[in-house]
């Protein structure tokens, strides 16, 4: 992840006000499968909470998918999305196609000609699949695909009559062949002058050199009026990588490939365990309950830590505040005696909140600490906030441990 490089969260976590979110869909919004890609188009009712309080406070919503504009006007649906009279923005094709909504408007389109690469690349799999996509209509292609796993007019026509013309999209798919196959295949073409993806499987996705999702959101967002700094971008694909680059703040699914999960400043909760949610619920709480304030204290509580925030941190600190470590049987009272406690803690060592859970006054985090290069282990703190002030952490460490030496004079035992 970037979260100890761009993104600082000692300043912006207590900043940051996302003015607009762009959201990916599949493995994003909906569960695929991990063997088949298939996704469910249903989206769990805490998603849906929360990109509506999103909605509700403000900030834009854009779908930035590799869907075709016919696959996402569903999903606005699910939301319950756009209200009140107002259209949304998408981002489709992989940034190839921008639409308003509702009704589809095709704002923007971005073509390339794809007809030397698609004969390339069927010098190397002759048996794919080849579709190029006709935006607003469906697919023309060379061959069927699996079922479901494109939608709209589908028009059969030999490769040369789908390469005649420029394309905005072109997908090449092999059900025979594996998503480590494709990836080879890619470097070995080398696919220079476009921009391309390697989906879940056998998947290969092809658009315009320079084009890409952070591309068309860029555009969006200048539209807009809203600076880059001020994007949140949530996203679980290879295709997601540049948005969550681009953006101000880009977070990965948790169930994520890793050089998606570095290309992002953090990683959310799986799709299954409804990430998406997570992650607004940061910036966008429940309004008018303690929950949703102590669920933001504790996530600033780790950030500002991670970041060595002293002054952030200690902001947050009650100034009676009690720290303790059962496994150990130690115990540090007082802000200014925690601060040093922190302040002195020996090695490289990094923290990040891999959940959080609050009710009322009360807060659970599960955090992932590792110290240098080495693997993250997990601990679990329970943190007491009362009028947005931390007054009381106790944390759990997998096993007990005797204390080191050298913090004695800032620590009591029981």
């Amino acid at each position: 992840m970037r979260s100890w490089s761009r993104w600082s969260p000692g300043d912006d976590v207590l900043t940051f006000s996302p003015k607009l979110v762009a959201l990916d869909i599949d493995g994003t919004l909906l569960v695929n499968s991990p063997d088949t890609g298939q996704v469910e188009e249903l989206i769990t009712a805490p998603v849906v909470a929360a990109v509506n309080r999103a909605y509700d406070a403000g900030a834009h919503i854009v779908l930035a998918t590799g869907r075709s504009t016919f696959g996402i006007t569903r999903i606005w649906e699910l939301l319950g999305l756009p209200r009140d009279g107002r259209r949304t923005i998408s981002v489709a094709s992989n940034g190839s196609v921008t639409f308003r909504y509702p009704p589809v408007e095709v704002r923007s389109t971005e073509t390339f000609d794809a007809r030397k690469i698609v004969l390339m690349l069927l010098e190397e799999v002759p048996n794919a699949a080849v579709a190029v996509e006709e935006v607003g209509v469906g697919y023309r292609l060379n061959r069927p695909f699996p079922d479901g796993e494109i939608t709209g007019e589908m028009v059969l026509q030999s490769v040369e009559e789908l390469v005649a013309e420029p394309v905005t999209r072109v997908i090449i798919r092999d059900p025979h062949s594996s998503e480590e196959e494709f990836l080879a295949l890619a470097e070995k073409v080398g696919l220079q002058g476009t921009n391309y993806f390697i989906g879940w499987t056998a998947w290969l996705d092809i658009a315009p050199e320079g084009i890409s999702k952070a591309s068309a959101l860029a555009d969006v967002a200048a539209e807009l009026g809203i600076d880059q700094a001020d994007v949140l971008a949530i996203g679980d694909g290879r295709n997601d990588i540049e948005m969550l680059q681009w953006a101000g703040r880009g977070v990965a699914m948790g169930q994520s490939p890793l050089e998606v999960q570095e290309a992002a400043d953090d990683v959310t909760e799986t799709v299954s365990n409804d990430g998406v949610a997570f992650e607004l619920s940061r910036w966008f709480p429940v309004d008018g309950t303690p929950g949703g304030v102590t669920g933001d204290v504790v996530r600033r509580f780790v950030a500002t830590l991670e970041a060595r925030d002293w002054d952030g941190w200690s902001a947050l600190l009650h100034e009676d505040v009690v720290y303790e470590l059962p496994q150990t049987r130690e115990r540090v009272r007082g802000r200014d005696t925690l601060l040093r406690f922190n302040r002195e803690f020996p090695g490289d060592w990094h923290l990040r909140a891999k959940r959080v859970v609050a009710d009322g006054e009360h807060g659970v985090l599960w955090l992932a600490a590792r110290v240098g290069d080495s693997a993250e282990g997990d601990a679990v703190a329970f943190l007491t906030v009362v009028d947005g002030l931390v007054t009381e952490v106790v944390e759990f460490w997998p096993a007990g441990y005797e204390p080191p030496p050298g913090r004695e004079h800032l620590t009591e035992r029981w």
